[in-house]
């Protein structure tokens, strides 16, 4: 018995708790586009350089501190009207982008707990708004739809790359000696070819061959390295010799093909570390490669079951630096930073 009433009890405050919630869904979704704005816009004022809080588009709107002055002053009066007090709102006074975000957070701040307070009942008493009138929730809604609308245009400014133009600044100064040549050379008709082009025969022929002969090329040094490291003991190593002219083949097929697809996209490898230390797998891979075929195969006949010690390491370097150079080669697609010199 005493169970049932403890679990009548909960039953009660729990449905009494969830009553505001469930008899207020026009207030409270009124208080979740006003919290979402209200998010959005501080994190814009703060993000923007001081230097910058003077800056206008055109001469007809304004910069962007006053903005976030406007914003903040006017939200303070609707919010003031809602709650039936008279604020002096002086955000329009004030320059510094710490005078101003502060004005804008003590607006917010203000704001707050009558959004928060906001039921369906009483945001439908009438108010006057300047010259209309409104309910409580009416004009709550508006100050919402007026933040929005300040954050819009705000967003127009930061558009025109002024946020970010210190990161721009730096960026361009580490690749300012480089640039010049991408930009010659992604600017010529076969770059752009490369790059540009629909045709079958373009790019997507081009990437064909460089998987290609990075297929054989690997796959061709992983199946000697694994021989010479004991797998298949029934083939005589000297067999191995007869895939190294496929394999050289591979090898030039995919650097011409690379080279080709370097031309269309300079930037995107050059300006990449990636990039550098694929190239330095797969040069280490064809010295551990041409040792093998110099060193290791020519004197199997002696021995047709078991390579010399020499034969052990380089066949496990081989596999390795393949092994880097296929893993580097797949990262370059996702870690580049610039994909041409003009973007």
């Amino acid at each position: 018995m005493n169970r049932i009433c403890i679990l009548t009890i909960m039953a009660a405050l729990f449905s009494t708790a969830t009553l505001p919630a469930q008899n207020n869904p026009y207030s409270a979704d009124v208080r979740q586009a006003y919290a979402q704005i209200r998010n959005i816009v501080l994190r814009a004022a703060d993000k923007m350089p001081e230097e910058n809080y003077s800056f206008r588009t055109t001469p007809l709107v304004r910069t962007y501190g006053e903005m976030i002055a406007h914003v903040a002053d006017a939200q303070m009066r609707m919010c003031a009207v809602v709650k039936g007090e008279q604020v002096s709102a002086n955000a329009s006074s004030k320059t510094s982008k710490a005078a101003l975000v502060a004005a804008l957070k003590a607006s917010f701040e203000y704001c707050d707990p009558i959004y928060d307070s906001m039921t369906d009942a009483a945001g439908t008493s009438p108010i006057k708004w300047a010259r209309w009138k409104m309910t409580r929730l009416g004009l709550l809604n508006y100050n919402t739809a007026h933040d929005n609308e300040m954050y819009g245009t705000m967003v127009a400014i930061c558009g025109s790359r002024v946020c970010y133009r210190r990161r721009a600044r730096a960026v361009r100064s580490k690749l300012n000696n480089m640039h010049p040549f991408f930009a010659w050379l992604e600017g010529t008709a076969f770059s752009v070819w490369v790059r540009e082009s629909t045709d079958l025969y373009a790019f997507p022929m081009i990437l064909s061959f460089h998987t290609i002969g990075m297929g054989l090329v690997a796959g061709i040094n992983w199946i000697v390295a694994l021989r010479i490291l004991g797998v298949a003991p029934g083939v005589p190593l000297i067999e191995m010799r007869r895939f190294l002219p496929v394999m050289w083949f591979a090898f030039w097929l995919n650097a011409a093909s690379g080279v080709v697809l370097l031309i269309g996209y300079p930037t995107k490898a050059l300006t990449n570390p990636v990039f550098y230390l694929k190239l330095t797998f797969i040069a280490l891979a064809i010295v551990a490669a041409r040792s093998i075929g110099t060193r290791v195969l020519p004197g199997s006949a002696i021995n047709l079951n078991v390579a010399p010690r020499r034969g052990r390491f380089l066949a496990g370097a081989s596999l390795a630096c393949w092994a880097g150079a296929i893993t580097a080669g797949r990262l370059l697609a996702y870690t580049y930073r610039h994909l041409t010199s003009f973007k």
